[in-house]
């Protein structure tokens, strides 16, 4: 169940980081409108949500990355002894 679970959050972490540009595109062209400046806040938009996908998936695959490299070094010594 573990190794499902950590397979599932590499391939949905693509998706979380789409989520989080699209979601700060659409909240910038909705604030934007309001100051009847919707390319403005659609740039922001992307560029925060942007900055965000970075800041939270980056951890995430992060954190995979080591998920299997310990599995390597596992294995490695496993061989080893």
């Amino acid at each position: 169940m573990n190794k499902l679970l950590a397979s599932l959050m590499g391939f949905l972490n693509g998706f979380l980081a789409l989520f989080f540009i699209a979601g700060g595109a659409s909240l910038g062209v909705y604030l934007g409108q309001l100051a009847d400046n919707g390319a403005l806040g659609l740039i922001l938009g992307l560029v925060g949500g942007l900055f965000l996908a970075v800041m939270v998936c980056g951890v995430f695959a992060v954190f995979i990355s080591i998920r299997s490299e310990l599995i390597a070094i596992r294995s490695f010594l496993a061989t080893r002894s």
